[in-house]
């Protein structure tokens, strides 16, 4: 535009001077190659304003009055979303998209530059090459794939892993131009065939070094997901996602995960908690419970106890009570995780992921799901409104476990009462490494794809974001916690619900745990507070 439309305005932004200044380098070695190789044909003089940051085509007469094309180029950088400021530009150019943390709100209010009351007279275009990297890069990957959310021109393509049509920002594979003979006809037109074969060549030497690998496929990008597995900060292979996310989508395999919810079963249909009988799934396509593995079971039917182990990410309100103001609400999750048994590899059998109008459905479902697997879950202890929930029902001793032995501090000697544990830094990376042990060893037992993208976008600065990674961290800490407890069969079903409390012998001495069930009657006494009382805080029925 500079050299071909008068008085027109171009500006460059990035979001350090670095980027900016790479650019604008190459934009003025472009203006000096027209002004002596093109005859005159776009030569523009530029006598007013000729700075490293900005250059206008214009001249000045003996009195500086300023004449001549009038066309200008500047460059600014936008470090805070509100330095985009100043006259309506004809183009503005976002370059290094994905290493800007303030994209998207730098993006909506730019409109303000390019629009008047719905007059569109300018354009914005913001773009980022394979390889960003970090959680800025996140800013980037939502306006890609939600361009009509963003106002953007959409482009529909099949360059997916999956090879299916999507409508998306613009993408360029890297496999659709290599300008090196033997890859281009005489057209200049690349031959994407050989054009992978050459890039593949190129990566093959690093697949020893996985990080070091991902790098390279997110430079040379074939498919979006190459381009943006570097979103997050994480630590977990993502090659080994990557590769796991491919065979689901891509290559079709893996079993199939039942979606649906789960009921309660009542005794004589007497529907009253104390006549709660089990739990039943039912397929549903429009529920939130997502099945694996249903729970393995003895030969009376039950659940072995302690095969499985649950993690909880909790909320404290529901879709109804959250504001029009909140972005993105955090949603209730829970993770079900099979431990290690006999030759079998631990997986992820299930998980639960929504945030219904009221909170009790969340809090009713994880009771459900619990129930279904016959296991205990790790929750943050801050989440006040799942414990009370099942306090009220009076099977927190039953599903929930006390501090993990992890996550205490000396002088408790894992002796703590408390529900849950605590979500400083410290328990959240050892959560992390935790799951990143396991995505070493056993990423081929994982077939959630949810579970799957969330882990290869992951990232410690946005991990609110992330409630199946939390819940899984969580349902880890219990595996951990569970270490050389092997799973067993339920007691008797007679005693599964013996109250828990303290109670006098014959000789009147105090006793606290299960109350025994004597030949004649027996007050029990409980705290309403604490509920059941127990000596041992992992106690296990």
């Amino acid at each position: 535009m500079y050299s071909t439309v008068r008085e027109s305005q171009v500006v460059y932004s990035a979001y350090t001077d670095k980027y900016l200044t790479d650019t604008l380098k190459k934009c003025w070695f472009q203006l000096n190659n027209l002004n002596s190789e093109t005859e005159g044909g776009m030569r523009h003089i530029r006598q007013n304003v000729n700075s490293a940051y900005k250059k206008k085509a214009s001249k000045l007469n003996r009195e500086r009055e300023e004449s001549g094309f009038l066309s200008e180029i500047s460059g600014v950088v936008v470090d805070a979303p509100n330095k985009l400021r100043g006259d309506r530009p004809d183009r503005i150019f976002l370059e290094e998209s994905g290493s800007n943390p303030y994209l998207t709100t730098t993006w909506i209010q730019g409109d303000a530059l390019v629009e008047i009351n719905g007059l569109k007279f300018g354009t914005k275009f913001a773009w980022g090459t394979g390889g960003d990297s970090g959680p800025a890069l996140a800013g980037l990957g939502k306006m890609f794939t939600n361009p009509a959310g963003y106002n953007v021109l959409p482009f529909r393509h099949n360059f997916t892993k999956s090879g299916e049509y999507i409508l998306s920002s613009f993408f360029i594979p890297a496999f659709t131009f290599v300008a090196t003979e033997g890859y281009i006809d005489n057209r200049g037109v690349t031959n994407t065939e050989k054009a992978k074969e050459y890039y593949l060549r190129k990566r093959a030497p690093l697949l020893s070094d996985p990080k070091e690998y991902m790098k390279a496929c997110a430079e040379y990008c074939f498919t979006p997901e190459d381009a943006l597995a570097l979103e997050g900060d994480n630590q977990f292979n993502t090659v080994l996602l990557s590769e796991q996310l491919a065979n689901i989508n891509l290559h079709k395999m893996g079993p199939t995960i039942e979606v649906g919810k789960l009921r309660f079963k009542y005794k004589d249909s007497r529907h009253d908690p104390e006549f709660i009988s089990g739990v039943d799934f039912l397929n549903d396509p429009k529920g939130h419970v997502h099945i694996l593995e249903r729970p393995i079971l003895n030969e009376d039917g039950s659940v072995p106890r302690n095969l499985y182990v649950a993690g909880i990410d909790g909320i404290d309100m529901g879709q109804e009570d959250t504001s029009d103001k909140t972005k993105d609400p955090s949603k209730f999750s829970i993770v079900i995780k099979r431990r290690q048994f006999g030759l079998q590899n631990p997986a992820i059998v299930c998980y639960y992921l929504d945030r219904p109008e009221k909170i009790e459905e969340a809090h009713r479902t994880a009771m459900q799901v619990l129930m279904y697997y016959n296991c205990k879950a790790v929750l943050e202890y801050t989440r006040i409104s799942v414990l009370q929930y099942f306090r009220t029902k009076r099977v927190e001793d039953r599903f929930l476990m006390r501090q993990v032995r992890a996550t205490q501090s000396d002088i408790q000697m894992g002796n703590s009462k408390r529900f849950g544990v605590p979500a400083t830094t410290p328990v959240i990376e050892h959560q992390l490494s935790l799951i990143a042990s396991f995505i070493e060893d056993y990423c081929h037992e994982i077939w959630f794809v949810e579970i799957l993208e969330q882990a290869l976008k992951y990232s410690i600065a946005n991990k609110t974001k992330f409630d199946l990674i939390a819940a899984w961290g969580m349902a880890e800490l219990g595996d951990e916690e569970l270490v050389g407890v092997a799973p067993r069969k339920d007691d008797d079903k007679s005693n599964q619900f013996s109250q828990i409390g303290y109670y006098y012998d014959s000789n009147g001495n105090k006793h606290y745990g299960v109350i025994p069930k004597p030949d004649k009657p027996i007050e029990a006494k409980w705290s309403e507070y604490e509920g059941n009382r127990n000596s041992d805080p992992r106690y296990i029925y």
